[in-house]
């Protein structure tokens, strides 16, 4: 039907169909449109898509996390042999008396371990397995990069690394998802606590401390329940493996959250810390409109940085006198933040200085496909 205007009928239709929760790809069967004449038409009279809710009962939890627990015990028997490494790794670094003491903030998310993706607009392969050893080998260079060039001015006496969600895709809460997977949500949990394991430890080579702040991302999810607990999440039971695993490194702190916002101090700033998936939309606006509702929240307990994840592109938004971080993704020319934000995403990650006078400067992107 191309672009000829919509009747009073089709919108009586298409009003009904939607809040009835029937996908764009049925509406647009159903009154012989295309899926993106349903989704522009949707979005112009200003109709969300309504969100599958399920109610979880106690019956359910008890249900869900044996099988997180499951999946994780196997990975708990890879790392008991590895115990004394992560417990005895020597600092390398050096101090002096006479240099600033500083603190850096380095971002890590949606890394979505066990995702396959091809380019949207050329149909190369843009992310798998191979290509993301080579990323976090450009991730770890790019820490390094910067901390050789900040210790020559700064003491760099700990680095904090906020582990923002979404650091595996898993293989159960969107149809279609098992053909855009290498592996099982068990294994991705697997190899990304190896992957998180590895690096702290070469991390407390140079930083006399690392501390992990570790909130869960929407695609950890145990089921397709949005408003499941966050200790059902599988990267909940993640970051209880990392904290089992460093508990005899006093160098190494593994803060893992239990519930979707986490709050820090830092040098004494306050930083907020979330993956980002309860911001419904997807423009930069929603992004900085729901940053300022969070901030309203916080006016009795003001936070100067906030974190976030989910959006797949590093941006740095000021939000008032509070500064919003938006951190990229592991995943190069994703398909969903071109389908979505419309955006072509860069492999990008972010991080930042802290010092007592100020929460936030020197903030860097590194680049993960150099």
């Amino acid at each position: 039907m191309g672009n000829v205007d919509w009747s009073k009928e089709e919108l009586a239709v298409l009003k009904k169909l939607n809040a009835a929760g029937v996908t764009d790809t049925k509406i647009s069967k159903e009154l012989g449109r295309s899926v993106a004449s349903v989704e522009h038409q949707r979005r112009a009279q200003r109709w969300e898509k309504p969100r599958r809710v399920k109610k979880l009962t106690p019956a359910i939890r008890q249900d869900l996390t044996p099988m997180v627990n499951m999946y994780l015990q196997s990975a708990q028997k890879i790392f008991d042999q590895y115990a004394d490494i992560f417990a005895k790794t020597k600092f390398k670094g050096a101090y002096s008396n006479v240099k600033q003491t500083e603190q850096i903030v380095l971002n890590w998310s949606d890394m979505h371990s066990g995702e396959t993706n091809k380019s949207p607009i050329t149909g190369k392969v843009t992310y798998n397995e191979a290509i993301q050893q080579k990323e976090l080998l450009e991730y770890q260079k790019g820490v390094y990069r910067f901390y050789e060039l900040y210790r020559k001015s700064y003491n760099i006496d700990t680095l904090h690394i906020f582990s923002l969600g979404d650091m595996i895709t898993n293989d159960r809460i969107f149809d279609g998802q098992l053909f855009e997977i290498s592996c099982c949500v068990g294994e991705q949990v697997q190899k990304t606590i190896q992957i998180m394991a590895s690096f702290i430890n070469w991390a407390s080579q140079y930083f006399p401390n690392v501390v992990v702040h570790h909130v869960i991302g929407n695609h950890g999810r145990s089921s397709d329940c949005y408003n499941e607990p966050v200790q059902n999440n599988f990267e909940y039971g993640l970051g209880k493996h990392l904290e089992a695993i460093f508990k005899d490194n006093k160098r190494v702190t593994i803060n893992v959250a239990e519930n979707l916002f986490y709050s820090t101090k830092i040098l004494g700033h306050k930083f907020l810390l979330t993956h980002g998936h309860m911001i419904r939309g997807m423009s930069l606006n929603t992004i900085e409109k729901a940053a300022k509702e969070f901030k309203l929240l916080l006016e009795g307990d003001p936070h100067e940085v906030m974190n976030i994840g989910h959006f797949h592109t590093a941006l740095l938004l000021p939000i008032g006198k509070t500064s919003l971080v938006v951190n990229g993704s592991f995943v190069n020319d994703d398909t969903f933040a071109f389908v979505k934000l419309r955006k072509q995403s860069i492999a990008q990650q972010v991080m930042y200085n802290v010092s007592k006078k100020s929460a936030l400067h020197n903030w860097q992107r590194i680049e993960l496909n150099w």
